[in-house]
C-alpha cells in the first residue's frame, strides 16, 4: 500500500480524506487504517476510489499493490 501516492492523488482531485471516507461509507478512522496499510481495502472500495480519483490501471497497481 502506497499511502503517500493515494494521499497525493486525493489532494490532486481536490478531495479530503473525510470526503473519500464518506464515499466509501466508512468512518475516517477506518479509512486511515486502510490507507496506512493496517487493514486492507475491499475490492469494491478500490473500485470506488479508482472512479473517484480517475486512476489508471498502473496507478491502481502502484497505490494498492505496492510492496
Amino acid at each position: 500500500m502506497n499511502w503517500i501516492a493515494l494521499e497525493a492523488k486525493t489532494k490532486e482531485a481536490g478531495l479530503t480524506n473525510e470526503e473519500v471516507a464518506r464515499k466509501l461509507s466508512i468512518n475516517q478512522a477506518t479509512y486511515y487504517r486502510k490507507k496506512r496499510g493496517f487493514s486492507d481495502f475491499y475490492r469494491e472500495e478500490i473500485r470506488i476510489i479508482t472512479d473517484l480519483l480517475n486512476l489508471s490501471p498502473e496507478e491502481v497497481n502502484y497505490i494498492f499493490f505496492a510492496d
